[in-house]
């Protein structure tokens, strides 16, 4: 074992040997150019804002879990972070990570679990005089949320598919057991990669390691700065008022997952670890397609204060309106909060999918694949 992996896994042992079996506790450490995000003991609502936090202040991570799960709905919301932020998860050599922790690692860009290591699944459930009730509502959230992720059906039943006292396991000798992919990372491994960094940069695609740099109009697309995806972006300014700046944009993975965000300086309001009911409608000339409803965007309060309001949507239903349509609402509580003409986004959203490549858009016509 060299001396870069050494330290890696030092990092990891001490952190986790030090966390308090009762608590969830979540730190960053910073290593050769890599944040490592620590995420070990039970999930649960506090978590969230203290994950982004750290999450917001890094550009590049890798999610390092052990946990026995806790609540879903912040397993979700961490998961959605990690996977609008492009960060890729970890399970160790010897750790545990089942339930909730598994759905934070199953959001990982790239998901790394070592041989000796455990991930499972069960289905959700709430306790009722002691028992285990298994939960309907949380598992068609569970369902929903790995569609979002790009899964397959096959990773919806595996995942949801165990009783609440019973585990399906990850079977590293087979990945192809739960319709999840994942990289195998073995730090005994003489073979194994030789700086953390790489764990992250290894599968990273040719096609975008050049810096993709459009723009036309209000419209902007650029690479994240991961790189293993891309965004596009319109950004207005209205002369005259006081809070004048503001942007909608939609991003894309090369995975197929993506994302619908919006910012007004007027939003100074917005908090972290909130989701915000919004509906989400599209118009061309005099005809409202509100067929969207309701939806949960995140708010995020980003480093020097600006605040964003994210919603993790399916591509295949964000292109056609986005480059169909001629403006965007978004209403809260029956009052239109922000309006964004769309004009130019159909170029935009073409020069988006060719940032990201052929390979991010997953067609929805199976004899296209």
């Amino acid at each position: 074992m060299n001396r870069e992996i050494a330290r890696f896994w030092m990092a990891i042992v001490s952190l986790f040997c030090a966390t308090p079996a009762f608590a969830a506790d979540i730190s960053l450490e910073a290593d050769d150019g890599l944040d490592l995000i620590f995420i070990s003991g039970e999930i649960d609502e506090s978590d969230v804002a203290h994950f982004q936090r750290l999450a917001v202040s890094s550009s590049q991570a890798l999610i390092v879990l052990e946990s026995p799960g806790g609540a879903l709905d912040p397993a979700l919301k961490i998961g959605e972070i990690i996977r609008l932020k492009g960060f890729s998860t970890y399970v160790p050599d010897g750790t545990v990570c089942t339930s909730s922790c598994a759905l934070i690692w199953v959001a990982g860009q790239t998901r790394y679990i070592a041989t000796t290591a455990s991930v499972g699944f069960h289905a959700s459930y709430v306790l009722s005089g002691g028992r285990q009730i298994e939960k309907g509502v949380g598992n068609a959230r569970v369902g929903r949320y790995l569609t979002l992720l790009n899964l397959p059906e096959r990773a919806v039943i595996f995942a949801t598919s165990a009783p609440p006292e019973e585990i399906a396991w990850i079977n590293t000798a087979d990945p192809s057991q739960s319709g999840i992919s994942f990289e195998i990372f073995d730090l005994d491994n003489s073979e194994t990669t030789s700086s953390s960094s790489s764990i992250v940069s290894a599968n990273r695609p040719a096609r975008l390691v050049d810096v993709f740099n459009w723009e036309q109009g209000t419209w902007k697309v650029r690479n994240f700065d991961d790189r293993d995806g891309c965004y596009m972006i319109a950004e207005f300014f209205s002369e005259g008022e006081a809070n004048n700046y503001s942007w909608v944009g939609a991003g894309l993975r090369i995975d197929g997952s993506s994302y619908l965000a919006f910012h007004n300086q007027r939003f100074q309001a917005v908090k972290n670890d909130t989701d915000y009911k919004i509906d989400l409608a599209f118009m061309t000339g005099e005809k409202v397609d509100d067929g969207w409803g309701t939806r949960d965007f995140g708010g995020m309060v980003h480093e020097g204060g600006m605040t964003t309001l994210t919603a993790f949507l399916e591509w295949k239903d964000l292109e056609k309106d986005l480059a169909n349509e001629e403006l965007i609402f978004f209403s809260m509580n029956g009052e239109v909060i922000d309006v964004f003409p769309l004009k130019g986004s159909r170029r935009a959203v073409r020069e988006l999918k060719s940032c990201v490549g052929s390979a991010g858009v997953q067609s929805s016509d199976p004899f296209a694949r």
